[in-house]
């Protein structure tokens, strides 16, 4: 892409702005979705009376040893505490999807522990971590409003206080009051960004992602999850790589390791973030200068008010809708991806719809 320092000043500008503005936060829409109560009773479907298990830790530590086997070993410390990130527990819930009852046996999962319960355990403990983001958006809530504090070079780019300001669910309880929300979310941009990195032109790299059944590092995950984690993947989180890029990113991994022996980035921050970056930065560019050609819009009739590398959100003041701003529009491409911002719901959480 050409003009690349444009688009990346575009999206850092925008990212000051909000730390200026500051943004609200909607703890009545959090307390209200209780993602806790919710993840539970929608993981108790799966593992019956044996949830009532997992409430105390001094009784589910030896329950779970007993049931889960080696599996136990892979998700638990020696206190009794999950210990995976999100991405992580995301990545291991389509791995044990695939998991047939001789692969249990073979972790010496007790016959009791089928792979409902299994994929059960994983969806408590998941909602759990989920609430415990929630908590951690609320205390850096003063007066219903936060400032984001970002670091705004491309590597790092990210809150520096509190991780879960960049996901897609605080898009809904950010949301400004007396607005339409709207987000701006290209398809896969995590996976279209590597392949651009790798040497692919974008309609090449756009073709790829159409005709692809699974994802290309990881062909087991569906190429939307593949994307959402590439994160993860790229920076060593997942051992089983197959994919048609395996080799690439063997050489990515190792030439990094060279270049970088001691530094706190990835394969991913430096080699695919600022392209998602530029992407997106292109995106609000486009979109800000279509903006400034309304003469019937005051700046704060429609404002970027979520940003992160995955995609931005427009609020929109709900005396306008977006066919106002649609009207003679030379940008209808960045339109057609705008989609009205969902309340976040915990039937999604294992399809990657929260990060």
């Amino acid at each position: 892409m050409s003009g690349q320092s444009v688009y990346t000043a575009t999206f850092k500008s925008v990212a000051r702005k909000l730390q200026d503005i500051t943004l609200s936060l909607d703890k009545v829409a959090i307390n209200t979705l209780d993602i806790g109560s919710l993840g539970r009773a929608s993981a108790e479907e799966m593992l019956g009376s044996s949830i009532h298990f997992l409430e105390d830790k001094r009784i589910a530590m030896p329950f779970l040893r007993n049931m889960l086997g080696d599996l136990y070993l892979i998700l638990f410390n020696s206190e009794g505490d999950l210990t995976l990130s999100h991405e992580h527990w995301l990545l291991l819930y389509h791995k044990f999807k695939r998991l047939t009852p001789k692969d249990l046996r073979a972790l010496k999962v007790s016959e009791e522990a089928d792979l409902q319960f299994v994929l059960g355990l994983l969806m408590y403990y998941g909602s759990v971590d989920i609430a415990a983001e929630f908590e951690a958006l609320k205390k850096a809530c003063v007066s219903r409003r936060i400032v984001p504090l970002f670091d705004l070079t491309p590597q790092s780019f990210g809150w520096k206080r509190c991780k879960p300001i960049l996901r897609r669910y605080t898009a809904y309880f950010t949301k400004p009051p007396g607005y339409n929300a709207y987000l701006f979310e290209y398809p896969n941009l995590a996976t279209l960004a590597y392949l651009l990195h790798v040497g692919l032109s974008l309609s090449e790299a756009e073709a790829t992602l159409r005709t692809t059944k699974g994802g290309l590092i990881c062909p087991h995950l569906p190429v939307e999850i593949e994307s959402a984690l590439l994160y993860t993947i790229l920076g060593g989180g997942v051992s089983e790589i197959s994919g048609p890029y395996k080799k690439q990113y063997t050489d990515d991994v190792v030439n990094f390791a060279s270049k970088f022996p001691h530094g706190d980035h990835s394969v991913f921050s430096v080699y695919v973030k600022p392209i998602m970056i530029e992407f997106v930065g292109l995106a609000m560019h486009n979109l800000l200068s279509d903006l400034k050609t309304r003469s019937f819009l005051h700046p704060l009739d429609a404002y970027i008010y979520h940003v992160s590398p995955y995609r931005f959100g427009l609020a929109v003041k709900d005396t306008f809708n977006l066919e106002d701003l649609l009207t003679f529009s030379s940008n209808v491409d960045i339109y057609r991806h705008l989609k009205e911002v969902e309340k976040p719901c915990v039937s999604s959480l294992s399809a990657g719809r929260w990060l």
